[in-house]
């Protein structure tokens, strides 16, 4: 029972590394920043190295996930509880993995562990598993969620201020300057090279220094920053995951050391380098956004967000008239006539030099304080009184009336729908 045991933990081993070392690099392979090769090498490696770091720094895992304090002593004691448990989560993540579904090897041990445990007609410690085990389990989602909501409008409103795009390039190089000489009188321009350095795009830079430049890519510095931060991410896993199915061991075969670490640290890598493939497949397939012709289904796990057009904003200001609640919906649309809604596209439009995309908070704002006023004001006629003044600009639209060029790359809510910026 004890060779079962422990062929039941390495079994998990081998389910999770199938299911599992692919997650944390799928975005690379998603957004072709490489190949699937590429990213499972990656993957595989960064793991690993987590991995075997579990034999000094997660003892703590070790000892929640051995199940002591959550099950009663004496089924830990049981080699058939350990490898009943250990072979319920292995065959719950391969049936997942065979099927291209990237699901938790953690929720699989705790559920695996519940199920073993109430199948003796033993009692579990409810409390104590849903301080330890449940509770972090439930949180992490949310923690992680909230840190990015915390931290993406913070690093994306200081590449929009510095004027950072996909194209920039810091750049450094020899450019030629035509100079005057000195002392007399000169029939032509003299050239001299002078060492520069400038932050501009990189076709710019081709032309200033003549095709030959050293320079940093914003985009490459963004697939390298890509690569860096995934492989952090497969190295927690290795660490936090690793030392969870080692503890199965610990617990039904009795094996003491780093080896049980170790073990599954390798049987987890040989696990994802044989069967990653439906898992990445599906992370791919399924997250990725496609469209017939003009048609796209709104079912999808991406959704189209079409940037505005004049007639979008047109039809946004006829449907927020017929909802807006006015103390006299009459008086309100006899005022604010689609007469004055085409206006009021045109001057929103003409304030920011016809580029549609930049205006809807500017016309959203303006038609509502027009509705306003019509509603608070029975004599406000916005035909005769109305005029367009950009106000309380953002930092995208400072940019674009500064006379910069601003692309739909430059401003993340405008990105197309494809758009890896």
């Amino acid at each position: 029972m004890i060779a079962f045991s422990v062929f039941a933990a390495l079994l998990l081993a081998l389910a999770n590394g199938a299911n599992d070392n692919f997650k944390g690099v799928a975005t690379l392979y998603g957004s072709r920043t490489s190949s699937y090769r590429t990213a499972l090498i990656w993957g595989t490696i960064t793991t690993l190295l987590g991995s075997l770091l579990a034999v000094v720094l997660a003892q703590e895992l070790l000892r929640r996930f051995s199940g002591k304090g959550v099950v009663p002593d004496e089924l830990l004691a049981m080699p058939s509880f350990g490898a009943s448990m250990a072979l319920g989560a292995a065959l719950t993540v391969l049936a997942a993995s065979r099927f291209g579904f990237p699901i938790s090897t953690t929720h699989a041990i705790v559920g695996s562990m519940i199920g073993s445990t109430l199948s003796q007609s033993a009692s579990v410690a409810w409390p104590k598993l849903a301080s330890t085990l449940l509770l972090p389990l439930l949180l992490s989602p949310l923690v992680a969620l909230a840190a990015t909501a915390i931290l993406y409008p913070i690093l994306r409103r200081i590449r929009v201020a510095s004027g950072v795009s996909s194209d920039t390039c810091l750049c450094a190089g020899k450019e030629v300057l035509e100079v005057v000489p000195l002392g007399g009188l000169a029939i032509a321009m003299e050239r001299a090279e002078s060492l520069s350095v400038k932050l501009d795009t990189t076709v710019s830079c081709q032309q200033i220094y003549s095709g030959s430049f050293i320079g940093l890519e914003a985009r490459k510095c963004l697939d390298v920053l890509h690569f860096l931060t995934a492989g952090l991410v497969g190295f927690a896993r290795g660490l936090n995951d690793t030392p969870k199915i080692a503890a199965l061991l610990i617990t039904t075969a009795g094996i003491g050391g780093a080896w049980p670490v170790a073990t599954v640290a390798i049987v987890m890598a040989i696990g994802g380098i044989a069967g990653s493939r439906r898992v990445a497949d599906a992370l791919n397939d399924r997250i990725k956004f496609s469209k017939t012709g003009k048609y796209a289904s709104v079912r999808q796990a991406q959704l189209e967000l079409a940037p505005f057009n004049e007639e979008r904003l047109r039809n946004v200001a006829l449907r927020l008239r017929d909802i807006f609640q006015a103390d006299d919906p009459d008086r309100l649309r006899l005022r604010v006539t689609d007469e004055f809604i085409n206006r009021l596209v045109r001057e929103v439009t003409k304030g920011f030099k016809g580029d549609v995309g930049v205006v809807p908070r500017q016309f959203l704002r303006e038609f509502v304080t027009q509705m306003d006023l019509v509603d608070e004001n029975p004599e406000y006629v916005p035909m005769e009184e109305y005029g367009f003044e950009p106000q309380s600009l953002n930092d995208e639209e400072k940019l674009f009336l500064s006379g910069e060029n601003v692309t739909a790359a430059d401003d993340d809510d405008l990105v197309p729908a494809e758009d890896a910026w």
